[in-house]
Formats: C-alpha cells, sequence, structure tokens
C-alpha cells in the first residue's frame, strides 16, 4: 500500500501560494497539513508582519515540514563604562533569562521588557521595540553599587584610623529562668 507525502505548514496560520507544480490539497481537521503529489513544488508562504519564505519541495516523502520563522532582531549592549564587562539579560515580566552571545541577544520582533544586569552594578529596565532583521545597538550607563566603609574604622576627620576600633555589640544573654523581683512598694 501507498501512501500519500503530506506537508505540514508551520505556522498553521501562514497562507499558502503555489508558484510552481500540483495544487496542494488541505488535510480536513488538521489544519496547515496538506496532500502532495509526489513531483517537486515550489510554493511560498505569507505571514502578517514576516518577510515572505519560498521553498522547494522536491521528491517529498513521508511528512514533510515547511517552516517560515519569523525574522529575528539582534540587540547590541555594552555599558558605557566597561565594554567588556559580562551582561545578563532577562526578559519582563516572566523573568526568563535570554541567551547572551558577545552582549548580544536576538529576540523576535515586536516591543520587548527586558531587565539587563551586571556584577557590580544596579539592575535597569530598558523597553525596545524591535523591527524584522532591525540591528539595534545600545550603551547602557549603570548605576554601580554603593559601597560603605565599616563601622567603627571612620575617624571624623575623613582619614582610617591606624588600628580599628571595636564597636560594642548587644549580646543576648544565655537562657536562664527568669530571677524573681518582688513588686515595687506603693505610697498612698
Amino acid at each position: 500500500m501507498e501512501y500519500q507525502p503530506l506537508l505540514v505548514v508551520r505556522p498553521a496560520s501562514a497562507s499558502v501560494t503555489v508558484e510552481q507544480g500540483p495544487d496542494l490539497v488541505p488535510v480536513r481537521d488538521f489544519p496547515g497539513v496538506f496532500s502532495v503529489s509526489k513531483k517537486s513544488t515550489r510554493l511560498s508562504l505569507q505571514e502578517p508582519k514576516w518577510p515572505d519564505v519560498v521553498f522547494d519541495v522536491t521528491e517529498p516523502r513521508g511528512m514533510t515540514t515547511v517552516r517560515a520563522a519569523p525574522p529575528r532582531a539582534t540587540l547590541s549592549l555594552s555599558l558605557a563604562k566597561n565594554a567588556k564587562q559580562k551582561l545578563t539579560v532577562r526578559e519582563l515580566p516572566s523573568k526568563t533569562r535570554l541567551t547572551v552571545i558577545q552582549n548580544q541577544v536576538r529576540l523576535p520582533p515586536g516591543p520587548h521588557e527586558l531587565l539587563v544586569e551586571s556584577a557590580g552594578y544596579l539592575p535597569k529596565r530598558l523597553s525596545v521595540d524591535l523591527a524584522p532583521n532591525e540591528r539595534r545597538e545600545l550603551t547602557l550607563a549603570l548605576v554601580a553599587l554603593p559601597t560603605f566603609a565599616n563601622p567603627g574604622t571612620y575617624n571624623g576627620s575623613g582619614g582610617l584610623p591606624a588600628s580599628p576600633r571595636l564597636v560594642p555589640r548587644y549580646q543576648v544573654p544565655p537562657s536562664s529562668p527568669p530571677v524573681y523581683r518582688p513588686p515595687a512598694p506603693r505610697y498612698i
């Protein structure tokens, strides 16, 4: 028994146009699945806001899948003071960590809320709207984390003393039963 080859189009919402070859017959109850003949076919896929994609399907066997992938945009990030600092980028609100390669992030087109983090700096929230195949470079001015002097080492004159003073600390007494104290006398 011989089976009819199937062509699976992803995303299923993409409109398919046959440019060369026999027509495609949609398979009932399965969106984006078509029955094709064994001849070669040239077809194009159109998805809103994506560039058109053209596929050549030669000698289809079994199930052949064609995908219209969304064109990705590239966002290059760098710090104003230290361009070689390693960055961590998270997608908000889910806080999903994105893959950063050489301070570049590949994102699908559209609006994005990002959280950019780096060791030694306060995180920064970033809103970007990217077009398909866009390459955008951003230089960020992150604020360095504040550093504080140890308490008890500042001598008030702007310098540090030769030996740091010890600051007395409150220590919790060891647990022992409470001592009975008679009530204070009351005078009328």
